[in-house]
């Protein structure tokens, strides 16, 4: 066995990661699955944007077998629109640019590759069905959710583990010690990196690097794995690791260790709740049926996806009943250790001096509702206001800090009363303050925006026998349409542009806009 890790060499202009010297091994390998003649036309042609149907269409066409699949697929229910096609020509314009150029790679790789195997420990059959179970469940997630493309998530389904095909046949004794350990499961990548030192998310970066491919479908074969811990990664690595996890319920739910996380990643990243993941995995069954017919492997005796998911949510209830019998026994301490929890959340979501929702959790709301619009398409109508003390520093030197202090707190208080109860109010730092306002049109945005200016304008602030007051400048952007991709951050910057244009046209003063 060769453990090794990646090192860099750093320069006075820059840092350069090389490979470890497994992973240049294994990049050097004859052995490495390669793109056929017609992927490489189909590669080439893409990088052209002026590239038309009718160009890839004269390429498949030399290709027999593609050609065949490409038929199959435009006469499927996702395609067809009750007309029989049966020319190639005729196919693509169905297909159309984007699927074209996409199926097209996936099935000439997938024929390349599936005629490839060195390792007889390797769980070549697994891995197929695995392949074509995320590919599939990987496009029908980004419909199901309206996230990333549908096209991508299923080519980078497909190839998700190619490294792992790499890996087996470049370098076979390494990798036999990789299956030994994982007691010849496919294996996990964190299991890979502790043996190699190396894993097959690697391996398939610089794979695809090497083929040209866009870096969009680089990322989401090489960074999906690592896409639970790492809330920034692109939607397409958490649509392939969720449909990963799919195709691990479904093709290897012997292995109990691999059938539950799937509802916790899916709630984690996408809000699903159990019933509608489960709802989802179980309609998936006869379009993986087609696509392992279409790419000529042959599926074991399958369960129904319905027995496997009803197994594996009672596999659930069984460990949250385990888990609650346990702390039957010591119920005054479960009760201590939630009223813990619940205090220090309450303290990580609060503004100590205000008492109302901090910048972390203000953030966490609007993007909550951001997110929950556009995976269920439903369209909300909302503004983000940015609401900042005029002259904060100039009564501060006057009074003293404990008056500001007075003044921040009668401010929040005035905010959270002057906004309707579907709306909320948070401090994001200093004298600065922040409103959501859901459901709103544009003039009443005005409406609402001018009647907060004048609540805290006619405040009354009582401290040590002295009446303080403050005024306050708004910058508040509205959108009719949240749009995928959308994030706080985006209304937040908006917002901030009107709050400085309300400061710069003389403070106690709104300006709104539309985004």
């Amino acid at each position: 066995m060769t453990t090794s890790t990646s090192h860099t060499t750093e320069s006075p202009e820059s840092t350069v990661t090389e490979p470890s010297p497994l992973l240049a091994e294994i990049l050097r390998s004859k052995h490495l699955p390669s793109l056929p003649a017609v992927a490489l036309q189909v590669v080439k042609l893409c990088r052209n944007e002026e590239v038309r149907v009718t160009d890839l269409a004269e390429v498949v066409s030399l290709e027999p077998a593609l050609s065949a699949k490409l038929l199959h697929l435009a006469n499927s229910a996702r395609y067809s629109r009750g007309h029989k096609i049966t020319t190639v020509p005729r196919a693509c314009t169905v297909l159309g640019l984007k699927a074209l150029k996409i199926m097209s790679l996936s099935f000439s790789l997938a024929e390349s590759m599936h005629s490839k195997r060195r390792l007889t420990d390797f769980d070549y059959q697994t891995y197929w069905e695995r392949s074509i179970c995320t590919a599939v469940a990987g496009r029908n997630f980004a419909r199901y959710t309206n996230q990333g493309d549908q096209e991508e998530a299923f080519f980078c389904g497909l190839v998700s583990r190619i490294g792992q095909l790499a890996m087996a046949n470049a370098i076979p004794s390494e990798y036999g010690d990789v299956l030994v350990a994982t007691r010849g499961s496919i294996p996990e990548a964190e299991q890979e990196s502790a043996i190699l030192g190396c894993c097959h998310n690697d391996v398939a970066r610089e794979l695809l690097h090497s083929w040209e491919l866009p870096d969009s479908l680089v990322n989401g074969v090489a960074n999906w794995s690592a896409s639970r811990d790492h809330h920034d990664t692109d939607i397409l690595a958490k649509i392939v690791l969720v449909a990963d996890r799919i195709s691990a319920l479904l093709c290897e739910y012997s292995d109990s260790g691999k059938t539950v996380d799937v509802f916790d990643i899916a709630y984690d990243l996408f809000g699903l709740s159990h019933g509608e993941i489960a709802d989802f995995i179980v309609s998936l069954q006869d379009e993986v049926k087609t696509l392992a017919e279409l790419l000529n492997v042959d599926q074991r005796d399958v369960r129904s996806y319905q027995d496997i998911v009803n197994e594996a949510r009672n596999q659930i209830v069984e460990i949250s009943l385990e888990t609650n019998l346990d702390l039957e026994s010591s119920k005054r301490a479960k009760s201590e250790l939630e009223g813990e929890k619940q205090r220090w959340q309450e303290a990580a979501q609060t503004d100590a001096l205000t008492g109302i929702p901090n910048r972390r959790e203000f953030d966490r709301r609007v993007q909550a509702i951001i997110d929950a619009s556009c995976r269920t398409g439903i369209s909300r109508e909302i503004a983000v206001a940015l609401i900042d003390v005029d002259h904060f520093k100039k009564l501060n030197d006057t009074y003293g800090h404990l008056a500001g202090d007075e003044a921040l707190k009668q401010v929040a208080k005035c905010l959270a009363k002057t906004v309707r109860q579907t709306d909320f109010v948070g401090r994001i730092g200093g004298e600065e303050f922040a409103a959501l306002l859901t459901n709103i049109s544009f003039r009443n945005l005005s409406i609402a925006t001018e009647r907060i200016r004048r609540a805290v304008e006619s405040l009354k602030i009582e401290y040590k026998g002295q009446e303080l007051k403050v005024t306050v400048s708004l910058g508040a952007v509205r959108t009719a349409k949240l749009n995928k991709g959308m994030d706080i951050t985006t209304l937040m910057e908006e917002a901030d542009k009107l709050l400085y244009a309300a400061k710069d046209s003389g403070r106690n003063c709104v300006k709104i806009a539309e985004a």
